[in-house]
């Protein structure tokens, strides 16, 4: 994966909230996404009735594979707080963002200078050109929805921009060369794919949504013993063609230019 197609994943995923209003299916699935990081890692759940522009753009991370890379707060001065930590934090007013990068406003900047004071919201970059850009944005206008918003670079308001490490965490994301050998390639015959599974089942043939937070491994065989061949990542997809080994689908995935088959646990996985 490259830095531009990691920024664009996260884009992708806020994409498919956009519409979304507060107590809307949506939002119940923003709060999901990041009330099971939040479980994980010991800090506090969030509520359908929580100010939730700072839930939808760590939900948006968390889901793209990016927590450790990014704020994952509730509030705006937590996520500046944790990007000053991180050595992402740009205080800047005529910062020119990148799309994947995240704006902080305050509303009561008085327009003189940089702001560096106030927080109040929060948004992730979509779509970004010289003088002006495009911002996802959970919890905004009336009624509360995740809205897609025009902003001007150095206009009012802006309190400053969380700029992630994409390019890093697309490095680690990326399997490395030893990994990307993939096993010896087969068709999606029959005769072929029984000689890496057990079973077939008609009923299980489709795409699916790899669903685990951190991603999902790619093995050899149907098991945990087997050899990891890479691993894929949070959100992308694989194709079964109907061969399993009990729990174990037999699936096709694709990274870049590369293609690669094995098997994975079907409890991480969810059809499209």
């Amino acid at each position: 994966m490259t830095e531009n197609e990691l920024r664009k994943k996260v884009v992708a995923i806020l994409n498919g909230w956009v519409g979304g209003e507060q107590g809307s299916a949506t939002h119940k699935e923003i709060l999901a996404i990041y009330n099971e990081y939040a479980s994980a890692h010991g800090m506090a759940k969030a509520y359908t009735s929580y100010a939730w522009c700072d839930i939808t753009a760590s939900a948006a991370w968390i889901q793209a594979g990016m927590a450790k890379y990014v704020p994952i707060a509730m509030s705006c001065g937590q996520s500046i707080s944790k990007a000053k930590s991180l050595k992402i934090w740009q205080e800047k007013d005529n910062y020119v963002p990148k799309i994947g990068d995240a704006v902080i406003y305050d509303w009561e900047d008085d327009g003189r200078g940089d702001d560096t004071e106030g927080h109040d919201h929060i948004g992730i970059v979509s779509s970004a050109g010289k003088t002006s850009f495009t911002v996802i944005e959970g919890n905004a206008g009336y009624p509360s929805k995740v809205r897609k918003i025009s902003r001007r670079v150095n206009q009012r308001y802006l309190r400053g921009f969380i700029t992630p490490d994409y390019a890093a965490a697309a490095k680690a994301m990326t399997p490395k060369k030893a990994e990307q050998k993939p096993v010896a390639r087969k068709k999606k015959t029959t005769s072929t794919g029984k000689s890496y599974a057990k079973e077939y089942s008609a009923s299980i043939k489709g795409t699916y949504q790899i669903i685990a937070r951190d991603g999902l491994n790619l093995r050899e065989g149907a098991g945990t013993k087997y050899k990891i061949i890479l691993a894929m990542h949070a959100g992308d997809t694989v194709k079964c063609y109907g061969y399993h080994t009990g729990a174990w689908y037999y699936v096709q995935y694709t990274a870049g230019k590369n293609t690669y088959e094995g098997f994975c646990s079907k409890t991480y996985l969810r059809k499209k």
